[in-house]
């Protein structure tokens, strides 16, 4: 199968990253989490002196704003160069987020990619993408996440390390609010711009459990991916 591009947009709490990471294992590909690739570049300790990254840290943990757009571009396409250069198919949760980022990451995305291009949004409440985000937790040494479940909603430990879960700084409630604003106001309008260019953009209940929201995106999946 030819390498392609799976992109994966929804509100914080939408379940994006993880079903990115169900559809990336069945259809043997590579899942990027831009929110997980930032972080790792904003926590680097040999970093933290970089005033970029200070500025970067405080819009992502306390502001609730997206980080830089030209930033964030350069970022994700240097990625998207390294996957395809060793013909890996990609699954992508978190980008492009603004008609900006779309402008700069769209051209190598047709490049290494070509019409290989297919976008899902999964669909949640305010309310749902507000219980999800300020309840899930994350491993405080290897950062596996651990969404809220009736299973994990009293597990302490992470079941990878052992070490203590907690929560990200980017999911108290207030910076959940303002990120909710903001994917309202910068990502939402960008999908007409993906329509204008010719991707199809598959909608998909995410209020359903997650492996109903999976069987949805895998079935979608098989019917416009070509062999």
């Amino acid at each position: 199968m030819k390498p392609f591009l799976v992109l994966l947009f929804g509100p914080p709490g939408s379940g994006k990253s993880t079903q990115a990471k169900s559809v990336a294992k069945v259809f043997g590909a590579v899942h990027i989490d831009t929110g997980e690739l930032l972080r790792r570049i904003l926590h680097d300790p040999a970093r933290q002196h970089d005033p970029k990254i200070q500025e970067e840290r405080i819009k992502h943990e306390m502001d609730g704003q997206l980080n830089d757009s030209l930033w964030v571009g350069g970022i994700v396409n240097d990625e998207l160069r390294k996957l395809a250069a060793d013909a890996k198919s990609v699954i992508s949760s978190g980008f492009p987020r603004t008609i900006f980022e779309a402008e700069i990451e769209l051209p190598v995305m047709r490049e290494l990619f070509g019409e290989r291009i297919f976008a899902f949004i999964l669909r949640v409440s305010e309310e749902t993408s507000l219980f999800r985000n300020s309840h899930r937790r994350v491993c405080s040494k290897c950062g596996k996440l651990y969404p809220w479940s009736e299973e994990t909603k009293n597990v302490e430990f992470c079941a990878d390390c052992g070490a203590v879960l907690t929560t990200r700084p980017d999911d108290k409630p207030e910076v959940i609010k303002k990120r909710l604003d903001v994917y309202a106001k910068r990502t939402m309008p960008f999908f007409n711009y993906f329509k204008s260019q010719g991707i199809k953009l598959i909608e998909v209940d995410g209020e359903q459990a997650p492996g109903a929201v999976f069987a949805a995106i895998q079935s979608k999946l098989s019917e416009v991916l070509p062999r």
